[in-house]
């Protein structure tokens, strides 16, 4: 077994889980035991949250492992010793600028019948304090596929083909 597969977890919620697949390789859900829960009440939901809020020697272990076999192991760290911990804010001053951005890809599959990638990203200025709407953008998706040698416009899609 390969130290991921060793160390792989989900919880995955929803109403339905599609199990439609069509390619050659076992789908990702066959690594899993399904186990259907009812729906939870909000008293339940958070009486569960409180009662596996602390964060243990177990779960520190499990994120450092994690991060040996992949260093861009993606999630937020505990700051304190427990999940639930709240910090008081601080003052904020009266006006500030927010500048974030976002991103999306999906990695080339050597598995697949066409080498390609996806790349999409966004970004949002955000004017706290002077009245401004927000400035959003993001840029047009990009499909690339080997040999790249021209681009194909579709819409707001771009494919770069041979």
């Amino acid at each position: 077994m390969s130290p991921l597969a060793a160390n792989l977890g989900a919880v995955v919620a929803g109403i339905q889980i599609s199990k439609e697949w069509d390619r050659m390789e076992s789908p990702w859900y066959n690594l899993f035991n399904e186990i259907p829960l009812e729906p939870f009440t909000d008293a339940r939901a958070r009486e569960l949250l409180m009662e596996h809020a602390e964060v243990t020697e177990e779960l520190e272990r499990k994120i450092a492992r994690a991060r040996e076999v992949d260093e861009w192991r993606r999630g937020a760290i505990p700051r304190g010793k427990r999940l639930d911990e709240t910090v008081a804010p601080v003052h904020a001053p009266d006006s500030y600028i927010l500048i974030a951005a976002d991103g999306s890809q999906i990695y080339p599959d050597r598995h697949a019948a066409a080498a390609y990638f996806l790349l999409n990203t966004g970004t949002i200025v955000f004017r706290c304090g002077t009245g401004q709407a927000p400035a959003v953008s993001s840029t047009v998706p990009m499909l690339a596929a080997r040999p790249m040698h021209t681009v194909e416009t579709f819409g707001r899609m771009r494919f770069m083909v041979s």
